[in-house]
């Protein structure tokens, strides 16, 4: 437990803000991966062992409102989202509710056959009130992001800095409300500016796959 502090407390940004994607395969969906494993494949052995998964895109974004252009330190995240493996390809669903909106997480992926480079993830959110069309809606698609086992049951795919760019595919994110009962939008995402430092903190993705319930996320 004290490994896993001491490495996620590198990882704690100072703020957060908040599309619907993917079909989802039923959970507990591993194959049998039969009885000998290659020492390239180790690896890919033990993340098909992780049962969830958290996500994280962390760095200083531009977004527009009602024609206005403001930049605002901002984590697009889901934490501890279950997930189901078939060979190198999963697939998660989450959803909680509260008296006053619906949080609902998607997350797909692939990773490469020796389990070194998450190939691909998209994250989607909706964050939805009084509709399925009023709220906060986002998706992240990242690619070949490299993969670290840090410990029995973490394992992480994490990259930062100005050259995180080049594993951010796409950054989709809306917010929808609405006003004299007309749907109206009220932001939109821009851009990112990946070479920016916040308070000392570049921008960083931070993927953790984890055994059981896990801990998701640190705290923002």
């Amino acid at each position: 437990m004290g490994m896993k502090q001491s490495i996620l407390e590198k990882f704690r940004p100072t703020a957060w803000l908040l599309l619907a994607a993917a079909l989802v395969l039923p959970l507990g969906c591993s194959p049998d991966l039969g009885a000998s494993t290659s020492p390239d494949t180790v690896q890919a052995e033990q993340l098909r062992k992780t049962t969830s998964i958290s996500v994280r895109l962390y760095g200083l974004m531009d977004f527009e409102t009602f024609g206005i252009i403001f930049k605002h330190p901002t984590s697009l995240e889901a934490s501890g989202v279950p997930i189901g493996w078939m060979a190198n390809t999963f697939r998660g669903f989450n959803e909680a509710a509260t008296p006053t909106q619906k949080i609902t997480d998607q997350v797909h992926g692939t990773i490469t056959p020796d389990g070194k480079w998450l190939s691909s993830l998209v994250l989607a959110r909706s964050i939805t009130r009084t509709s399925a069309e009023d709220g906060v809606f986002y998706q992240v698609t990242f690619k070949n992001v490299p993969i670290s086992v840090l410990e029995s049951g973490l394992i992480t795919s994490q990259a930062q800095g100005s050259d995180l760019r080049k594993h951010v595919e796409s950054v989709e994110y809306v917010e929808r409300s609405y006003s004299n009962g007309q749907l109206v939008t009220n932001t939109t995402y821009k851009t990112t500016d990946w070479s920016k430092d916040i308070a000392g903190q570049a921008p960083y993705i931070l993927v953790l796959f984890e055994e059981g319930a896990g801990g998701g996320l640190p705290p923002c």
